[in-house]
């Protein structure tokens, strides 16, 4: 992809999600006239609000990535982007508090769950390639990549099972929780391995910063993901932050030898 295509695409998907934040911030609005119950019940709630501020950090960082890196063709930048786009699917936690006021079916909850799952899916994928696609990989394939990664995103969520307990967040737990947290971890710890393995080869510690700024963000992740307590989630938010500065700041130092 080039500089003038990923800066495209870039700007859209921030305007994109800003859009979808406006929309579901007013969606406590709606409620209140369709069944009285007040915007404030809802919009406070830490299970409505805190999918929405993760949105809002997905937005900020997208926004101030494109103007860091507005001359640079970094393919790690373009996939931890997408990342930062995966966290949009969190939103359907949002959906979740907002359909347990009306009188929906309990399948609905799976369906929702599921387009949860995808974003987890997609967005570790894409950290993964992040990881993968180094500044000595070609750059002209990430956007098969990025396709294919899309792609396996979505049959993992259509296909994994769910137990019938839900998690703190009120999405469905995986069925065979363990395993799955096996995986996941698996391809987090594989992830911050090849940026160590790329700090032996070329004996610039930038990438060593990188693996620290994957675990990280990784951290951070998995709190936001899978913890409810507001206190909490503002910790692995910060982590998250604090993960997307350092990978940012040591990409564009990377980038700045070439």
């Amino acid at each position: 992809m080039t500089i003038a295509r990923r800066n495209i695409f870039l700007l859209i998907s921030t305007a994109g999600l800003l859009l979808i934040t406006v929309f579901t911030i007013s969606v406590p609005f709606m409620v209140e006239r369709r069944i009285g119950i007040p915007f404030s019940v809802i919009l406070y709630s830490p299970d409505f609000f805190m999918p929405v501020i993760l949105l809002l950090f997905s937005v900020v960082s997208l926004y101030v990535i494109r103007f860091t890196f507005l001359k640079t063709n970094s393919s790690e930048i373009f996939f931890y982007s997408l990342f930062l786009i995966s966290l949009v699917f969190d939103l359907s936690r949002s959906y979740i508090a907002v359909f347990s006021y009306f009188r929906i079916p309990e399948y609905y909850n799976i369906y929702i769950s599921r387009v949860c799952y995808f974003g987890k899916f997609f967005g570790l994928s894409s950290l993964f390639l992040a990881a993968f696609f180094t500044s000595d990989a070609e750059t002209k394939k990430t956007e098969t990549a990025a396709a294919i990664i899309i792609l396996t995103a979505y049959m993992l969520a259509s296909s994994i099972p769910f137990s019938t307990y839900k998690l703190a967040t009120m999405i469905q737990q995986p069925g065979y929780f363990s395993y799955f947290a096996f995986a996941v971890i698996s391809i987090e710890v594989l992830t911050v391995l090849i940026f160590i393995l790329n700090y032996f080869q070329s004996g610039n510690r930038e990438y060593l910063a990188l693996s620290m700024s994957m675990i990280l963000i990784f951290t951070g992740r998995e709190t936001t993901f899978f913890i409810s307590e507001p206190y909490i989630f503002a910790t692995g938010l910060a982590l998250l932050a604090s993960g997307t500065v350092l990978f940012s700041n040591k990409v564009h130092q990377i980038y700045s030898w070439y």
